[in-house]
């Protein structure tokens, strides 16, 4: 039967053709039980049941590990569930068991978009990656032209790819163009820092001496208007230490009075008989104390000091 038979082409999903191989050859080439598992898989498939599919093809696919083309519809079912990394698995082990060259264009034909895809999903966390996704489904596409030259819908893709990649080139080189002004923006201001810093400091400088002049005429004017009160207290003050110093004076002045007249109360007071008494007892404490001096000498002479001469 033609393989062209066997495929229902052009599923149309965001403008690109998804190709599902349908497994209709006859029994003897699989086996009846792998034909009837992957009929069932097929019917899931176009119900839009892709889990119920792919079971049905894992399970087809044990009893036929051979087939190329069992791995082509799983590969077709996970792409249309958004695992683009597995179905681009599926569609690559499809192509190295395929020997068939118009199987082989449709896989590379699905594999470009699978590559396109992910990179659909990737070119706005990581626009790099997007970028080599883009690569390779345009390699993909060009090799399924190769092995098809009248398979047109890859002409298409391979220009949508391309104008999609541009597209992301594009916008990287706009973020790396702002990215850039914004650095020499930065640059600019921190230039531009260190003279607005001397400004400041001149300005904080003159400002703090303003300051200082007010306080220092406030204090002034303060001044000025105590001095009066101080004068005053100051008058009171001297005042009053004069009055201290005059009762002083006169304490004194009352004082001595009183020693004098006691003095002439005492001298009044002291017979003739009171002054020999005092004048005998102050003649016997001369002795007394010239008998201790001549004692002294004595004691110095005997140890053989002449000491030294003193005028008594």
């Amino acid at each position: 039967m033609d393989l062209k038979v066997q495929i229902k082409l052009y599923i149309r999903k965001t403008n690109f053709a998804v190709l599902l191989l349908l497994i209709l050859i006859p029994g003897h080439a699989l086996g009846e039980s792998a034909a009837e598992i992957v009929k069932r898989g097929n019917t899931a498939y176009s119900l839009g049941k892709y889990d119920e599919a792919l079971s049905a093809y894992d399970e087809a696919y044990q009893k036929a590990p051979e087939s190329s083309r069992i791995l082509f519809n799983k590969g077709t079912a996970f792409y249309q569930e958004g695992e683009y990394p597995k179905a681009i698995e599926a569609f690559q082990e499809a192509e190295q068991k395929s020997k068939e060259p118009l199987l082989n264009a449709y896989t590379r034909f699905n594999l470009g978009n699978s590559y396109f895809q992910e990179a659909e999903q990737k070119k706005q966390t990581d626009p790099n990656k997007a970028l080599e996704s883009y690569g390779k489904s345009i390699l993909n596409y060009q090799e399924a032209l190769e092995l098809s030259p009248d398979f047109t819908e890859s002409a298409e893709n391979i220009e949508i790819a391309r104008l999609a990649m541009k597209s992301v080139q594009d916008e990287m080189n706009k973020q790396q163009q702002s990215s850039e002004q914004q650095k020499q923006a930065a640059e600019k201001q921190e230039s531009n820092q260190p003279g607005q810093a001397t400004e400041n400091q001149q300005q904080a400088a003159e400002n703090l001496k303003k300051a200082l002049d007010s306080l220092q005429d406030d204090s002034k004017d303060k001044q000025q208007q105590n001095s009066p009160k101080e004068d005053q207290q100051q008058g009171e003050n001297q005042q009053e230490q004069q009055n201290q110093q005059e009762q002083g004076k006169q304490q004194q002045e009352q004082g001595k009075q009183k020693q004098q007249e006691g003095a002439q109360q005492k001298s009044e007071e002291m017979t003739p008989e009171n002054q020999n008494s005092q004048l005998s007892d102050d003649a016997l404490d001369i002795l007394d104390e010239e008998k201790e001096n001549l004692k002294h000498r004595n004691m110095i002479r005997m140890n053989g000091d002449p000491g030294v001469e003193r005028d008594w």
